[in-house]
C-alpha cells in the first residue's frame, strides 16, 4: 500500500503527486482510441524523463490511477 499525496494540478490533463514521497505526474490522454490514464517518475516541478508507465491504463480515469497506485504500489520493472 502507497501513500499518495496531491502537490498541484499542472493543467486540465496533468496532476503532480507523490508516491511514498517520490514525484510523480499522473497524465490523461484523449489522442488514441481510448482514453487513457497513466502515471510516470518525475522530478519535482513535473518533468518526466523517462515515460516508463508506474500505473493507469486505457479506459481509467485519475481517480482510478490514484486507487491503483494506493492499492498496489507503482510498477516495478
Amino acid at each position: 500500500m502507497a501513500h499518495i499525496e496531491i502537490i498541484k494540478k499542472i493543467n486540465e490533463e496533468r496532476l503532480l503527486v507523490t508516491v511514498d514521497g517520490k514525484h510523480a505526474i499522473i497524465s490523461h490522454s484523449g489522442a488514441f482510441d481510448a482514453p487513457e490514464t497513466v502515471a510516470f517518475w518525475s522530478d519535482e516541478t513535473g518533468h518526466v524523463s523517462r515515460y516508463r508507465e508506474i500505473a493507469g491504463a486505457p479506459n481509467m480515469n485519475v481517480l482510478e490511477v490514484i486507487e491503483e497506485l494506493t492499492q498496489y504500489g507503482p510498477r516495478e520493472y
